[in-house]
């Protein structure tokens, strides 16, 4: 009888310690499915702190979570091998799995660790990151296949245990006191486990309390039922005043809408979703970025969801200043016509912003991307060109900028300006090329407009400059005819004819003088107004040239009754100027005194100032009005007008005199009242005179030939008009021999048959040679490279006494001639 209360005592002993040892393991079970689902919800929240890292807070959060996954894998090897050996029945497949587990967390982890310690965008990151895109999605989903296990198992061994307390009842009474000390055991044993749960919750906590993201667990009623400090601290209040509270007594109806919307879906689909949403704190607005995870309970239904909140306002911020950068850029490159590319030469694709697929007519959908493709929305005569370039560029190492033309849709035409680098690898080799690509369209459209205009606008002045030198000639060329004879005929007929019948011959002079000036001014404003007038610069004694002035219109006075002074107590008044601008402006400006002096007198005087000379010409003539003195510079202007005109002339005298003074840098000053007077002021600054050691006044040499006993001076008149050929013979015959030639080759053949001591020349002559052309081939040739040579032509223009003076010739007189002032050149030279 005593075996059987021992058999059972043991039976009941064996029952008590299989019944300890199974709820110790129980209990570790529980431990460590508790932690395998909390990393398993954690899992979301890690892979969002590992692929949002901005500040270095998160990546001390990282090496810390790194830390707690060691440790809790830890916990579920040691479960594994539980599992594996001394449950019963042993379960070796989830031993398997927590292998496979502990085995991708040794390879996530250098990973995690790399991208914790290096910094961002860096090669080795890069890699690290694409490593953990698919490494840790196949670790949550092993992790998910051993919580699901835990939970069935540990259902399934509820069971057991419940079987193993009742089998226990029934022998309690029997070993009462042996059950109170196994309780006791039993107690230690449990308040062990319990601690263990507590440090894991304590655990959790600092992790949850570490995290620079807010954490809160809402459940299906959208009540907060967690919240960490940081994420209270948002509301400005502590986790206990929030815990309890519904969401919409939270957020705002907007963020509470949208949130209420993602966490409907979450329950529905048991899928985790990242939400954005914004607060307003303190008038300013912060971004977060949410990540939603479900939280299940044994049974595998879903009966919260944790929030990560994430604070992304500064990385937001940039992205809306970058975006707000993008759309300037965009209207920028829209307004200027300028897109950008860039060439990956390497995979031969080329990408181009909004404006550039504008420009090249492209929808970006439907661009193949290529070099060849690019090459073929560009004009075929332009394609080898552009191609050449690029590779020159590339080749060079230089800049690329070309013009070229696209030919869009087969018809339309586009000039754009082509601008990109390269840029090169460590090694030389190409990588991508940065361009640009401008619209110049317009622009070349109007450089050609604006061309085609300044060429009818140089063919108009060619035109006008053309017409102006012909018609001098033609006018000129009769009026020396007319002019030069009308002189002869007075030499011979003035003794015979009654004295009455004399002014005939001075009416007949002044009226072709008149027509000369008029001629002349009109030449002269045009190039003075063209701005084709060549200045010749030179030393000028203005003493000189008033008495010049002066005795040009000496006669004119006298004619009129008027006295005509020149008064002045310097004997030397140099200044560097141009002497022609200088001699038509006075004598312009004393022409007019004369012109509008009926009695009484005009006086010139030069005096010096302070590195300064000054002319003052006064007239006691009909004197100018206030409101003509401001336009009396204007070309054709006349203070007398219409029928009522009163003065010959044009109205160009003026213009010409102070555009003359002006560019030779004069100060020209008026002083008028009408019937008392005008007095002009021109002031010049002084300069050194240089003294010129040539021979004659032109920079030309020439020498004096004595002459034989008899002999006469040879004049080579070089001239194709027939009346100026007859003119000049009988200007001359009496005392020099004269021979003519009309073209440049019978020039030539005189010099080389007679002893020529001076050439008339013309510049106007038969042939395909010119004047200018006979000149220079004297120069060049030593037999008559000293021989004087007097250019007398109907081209008047200042340039053609330029031309005229470059060539060589020693003078110029411009037609019609008059007898005595030739005579006085040609003696001046022989």
């Amino acid at each position: 009888m005593l075996i059987l209360p021992l058999i059972g005592s043991l039976i009941i002993i064996s029952s008590y310690y299989s019944f300890i040892q199974q709820t110790k393991n129980d209990i570790f079970f529980t431990d460590i499915a508790g932690r395998q689902r909390m990393l398993s919800e954690q899992m979301g929240h890690f892979t969002h702190t590992i692929f949002n890292l901005k500040k270095d807070d998160d990546r001390e959060l990282l090496r810390k979570s790194v830390v707690l996954f060691d440790h809790s894998l830890t916990v579920l090897d040691q479960g594994g091998e539980i599992m594996g050996r001394k449950l019963s029945p042993p379960q070796p497949e989830i031993k398997i799995k927590v292998e496979q587990v502990i085995r991708l967390w040794t390879n996530i982890k250098p990973a995690l660790l790399l991208i914790a310690e290096q910094p961002q965008h860096s090669q080795e990151t890069e890699k690290a990151y694409i490593f953990l895109k698919t490494r840790v999605p196949q670790l949550r989903d092993l992790s998910d296949e051993i919580v699901s296990r835990f939970e069935m198992l540990n259902s399934n061994r509820k069971e057991m245990l419940l079987k193993t307390l009742i089998s226990i009842l029934v022998f309690n009474f029997i070993l009462l006191s042996m059950g109170v000390v196994i309780t006791k055991k039993y107690l230690a044993e449990q308040k062990l486990a319990e601690e263990k749960i507590r440090e894991s919750e304590r655990l959790y906590r600092t992790l949850t309390e570490a995290a620079r993201d807010a954490i809160f667990i809402v459940d299906d009623d959208d009540n907060i039922v967690f919240i960490n400090t940081l994420g209270a601290g948002l509301f400005q209040k502590a986790p206990n005043d929030i815990i309890g509270l519904p969401l919409n007594k939270i957020f705002p109806h907007s963020v509470y809408t949208k949130q209420a919307k993602a966490l409907k879906y979450v329950f529905k689909t048991g899928k985790s979703i990242n939400v954005e949403f914004d607060l307003l704190f303190e008038k300013q607005k912060t971004w977060f970025s949410t990540w939603l995870v479900p939280l299940k309970n044994d049974t595998g239904e879903i009966h919260s969801i944790m929030g990560i909140a994430h604070d992304i306002t500064s990385n937001k911020r940039n992205q809306l200043i970058l975006e707000e950068n993008e759309r300037r850029l965009r209207e920028a490159q829209k307004i200027a016509q300028i897109g950008n590319w860039e060439f990956n030469v390497t995979t031969s694709r080329i990408i181009g912003s909004r404006e550039f697929y504008r420009i090249f007519n492209l929808k970006p959908q439907e661009f193949p991307g290529t070099f060849d493709a690019f090459l073929d929305c560009i004009h075929p005569d332009d394609r080898e060109m552009v191609s050449k370039a690029y590779t020159e560029s590339v080749k060079k190492r230089t800049r690329l900028d070309i013009i070229h033309r696209l030919l869009l849709n087969g018809k339309t035409i586009k000039y754009v300006n082509e601008r990109c680098d390269t840029i090169y690898d460590d090694s030389g080799t190409p990588i991508r090329s940065i361009g640009t690509v401008q619209d110049i369209t317009e622009r070349v459209k109007s450089r050609k407009k604006i061309e085609e205009a300044l060429e009818k606008a140089r063919q108009g002045e060619r035109v006008k400059t053309l017409f102006l030198a012909n018609m001098s000639h033609e006018i000129r060329t009769p009026l020396n005819g007319i002019l030069g004879f009308l002189e002869l005929i007075e030499g011979y007929t003035r003794p015979l004819l009654e004295e009455d019948k004399h002014e005939f011959f001075d009416q007949v002079r002044t009226n072709g003088d008149r027509l000369m000036r008029t001629v002349s001014e009109i030449l002269e404003i045009s190039q003075l107004e063209a701005g084709t007038y060549k200045t010749n610069i030179g030393d000028i004694n203005l003493v000189n040239l008033g008495e010049m002035v002066i005795k040009k219109f000496r006669t004119p006075a006298e004619q009129k009754g008027l006295e005509l002074d020149y008064v002045t107590d310097l004997e030397n008044a140099p200044i560097r100027a141009d002497e022609q601008g200088i001699y038509q402006a006075l004598s312009n400006l004393i022409d007019n005194a004369v012109k509008y002096t009926e009695n009484g007198k005009v006086i010139l005087s030069l005096k010096q100032q302070t590195n300064a000379f000054v002319f003052t010409i006064r007239d006691t003539g009909i004197g100018i009005s206030p409101e003509y003195l401001k336009r009396m510079y204007a070309v054709f202007s006349q203070e007398s007008e219409g029928y009522t005109k009163k003065y010959q002339g044009i109205g160009l005298g003026m213009a010409i005199a102070k555009r003359h003074l002006d560019m030779n840098g004069a100060k020209l000053k008026v002083e008028s009242k009408k019937s008392v007077g005008t007095t002009f002021t021109l002031t010049f600054q002084s300069a050194e005179k240089k003294r010129d050691d040539q021979k004659d006044i032109h920079g030309h040499s020439s020498v004096k030939v004595a002459l034989k006993p008899g002999e006469k001076h040879r004049i080579l008149v070089v001239e194709d008009e027939l009346s100026s050929q007859k003119l000049i013979v009988a200007f001359l015959k009496e005392d020099y021999d004269v021979s003519i030639a009309v073209s440049v080759q019978e020039a030539k053949q005189q010099l080389k048959e007679h002893r020529v001591h001076l050439v008339l020349l013309d510049l106007s002559l038969e042939g395909r040679e010119n004047g200018l052309d006979l000149v220079n081939w004297m120069r060049k040739t030593k037999t008559w490279k000293r021989i004087p040579v007097i250019a007398t032509t109907a081209h008047a223009l200042p340039t053609d006494r330029e031309n005229c003076m470059k060539a060589g010739c020693n003078d110029y007189s411009s037609k019609p001639l008059k007898r005595k002032n030739l005579l006085k050149k040609i003696r001046s030279y022989l």
